[in-house]
């Protein structure tokens, strides 16, 4: 979670993990914000971590965490309809 009372700094980001003795990378994307939750495959890791590839100043992280959610644990809480003209 980046700090944002100075503003949203960074602009794109990847997140690795250490498997096998190998940095591979989970998932990328762009902008952190207040709330940013990334989801990834399944793999099995010793380590994560953050590596910031674009910022518009130094980046100010508050924090930084990794939760492991089943899949079928996960669900949709809205459902778009379309609405007929």
């Amino acid at each position: 979670m980046e700090d944002y009372k100075e503003g949203e700094r960074i602009r794109e980001y990847r997140i690795e993990g250490l498997s096998k003795g190998e940095w591979v990378e989970l998932t990328k994307s762009t902008s952190v914000g207040r709330k940013k939750i990334d989801y990834f495959d399944e793999i099995k890791v010793k380590q994560i971590r953050l590596v910031i590839t674009k910022s518009v100043a130094q980046p100010l992280i508050r924090s930084f965490l990794a939760y492991y959610v089943r899949k079928q644990s996960m669900r949709v809480w809205a459902c778009p309809q379309t609405v007929a003209n």
